[in-house]
């Protein structure tokens, strides 16, 4: 029933019909990155440096919450690094809403497994075990079979000195990137 003729439906309203197109998108190039870096203050607490923007979407909370919760700790233990300087902070390829929860958070669960690598293997070394029974929770490395023994994050992020005084281990850095691949120009 296509008629593209106006119809006069009054002194000042006519009807007619037409075709409009609307085309919104966020679709990422097809290299699109982005990067996490966490590391420790002197009390054990964890600073993540990503470069997302804030713009209303949330993103310090959410990507604080995903990393306090893989790494075990309270969410007030994060604080996400907000003074986004390009020349030191991982590049994010832009502020996108929830794509930069997607690919920024895979990037943050990254460097958190890789920081838990690195406390597993300081916490193994100095609770005399292997890397596979060492916890990580509640800002403790413990091994599963006595965990009343442990070590607290403040004591171990940093390396570890044991009880003889010798030194185990370096600072702990969690580094985790992405970029998004399968992907083809519209």
């Amino acid at each position: 029933e296509w008629n593209p003729k106006p119809v006069r439906v009054g002194p000042h309203t006519v009807r007619s019909q037409g075709i409009a197109c609307f085309w919104k998108n966020s679709t990422p190039p097809t290299d699109a990155v982005s990067g996490a870096i966490v590391t420790f203050s002197a009390d054990g607490s964890l600073n993540l440096s990503t470069g997302v923007v804030e713009m209303g979407s949330g993103s310090p909370s959410h990507l604080a919450e995903m990393l306090a919760d893989r790494v075990g700790v309270s969410v007030d233990q994060v604080r996400v690094v907000m003074d986004i300087d390009t020349r030191s902070h991982p590049k994010h390829y832009k502020t996108v809403a929830s794509l930069s929860g997607y690919i920024a958070g895979r990037a943050v669960m990254r460097a958190a497994d890789d920081l838990l690598r690195q406390l597993r293997q300081i916490g193994a070394e100095a609770l005399c075990c292997f890397p596979e029974e060492i916890e990580i929770h509640d800002s403790k490395v413990y091994a599963r079979s006595d965990p009343e023994v442990y070590i607290h994050f403040k004591d171990i992020v940093h390396g570890y000195k044991t009880p003889q005084g010798t030194s185990i281990g370096e600072p702990v850095i969690g580094r985790g990137s992405v970029m998004l691949k399968g992907l083809s120009e519209l």
